[in-house]
């Protein structure tokens, strides 16, 4: 999907803004980073209530590290070729040194395969992922990171076919259709 298609969504749906904030506690980081961290979701479009729940719920268990909870909207199909074990176990290697702090919804459009959505996410990183990730370059921080997920309608409810790996949750990409 181009930019451009974005832009022209974007520029015909009513804009509403939705800031949601959770405190998490104990926060996982080598670099024993704040004991408490806030997470936030924004919406600067509008959206399907049903998938902004199913948006916050995903992305707020993302950042608490709630791999049960990511996983349950992961698509049947995606179960299926990954089971849980593997999924938690994977997501919580990838996630090492990571904090999800912040992700705001840019835009989104419907097709054929249901919902693509632009956002932009914010991860706190520590000193280990600096050097790992970046090779020193980029110091621990906070890094912002654009991407395009995939939500699809399904009987049971919002599926997160893709919730944008940002090079580092491998599992996040999308496996299935």
């Amino acid at each position: 999907m181009s930019r451009t298609n974005f832009q022209r969504c974007a520029e015909s749906i009513s804009v509403v803004v939705l800031v949601s904030t959770l405190t998490l506690h104990g926060c996982n980081s080598s670099s024993g980073a704040a004991e408490h961290a806030a997470f936030q979701f924004v919406a600067s479009v509008e959206l399907d209530a049903e998938l902004l729940a199913a948006m916050q719920d995903y992305y707020g268990a993302e950042s608490s590290k709630d791999w049960a909870r990511t996983y349950r909207y992961r698509p049947e199909a995606f179960r299926t070729i990954v089971g849980f074990d593997a999924y938690a176990r994977q997501m919580s290697k990838d996630s090492i040194g990571w904090q999800l702090l912040r992700v705001e919804i840019m835009t989104l459009e419907s097709d054929s395969e249901g919902q693509s959505v632009h956002m932009r996410f914010t991860e706190g990183f520590d000193e280990t992922v600096a050097m790992t990730y970046f090779d020193g370059r980029v110091p621990a921080g906070e890094n912002t990171w654009e991407g395009i997920g995939l939500w699809q309608k399904t009987d049971s409810g919002w599926t997160c076919v893709d919730a944008v790996s940002r090079n580092h949750l491998t599992l996040n990409g999308r496996l299935t259709n």
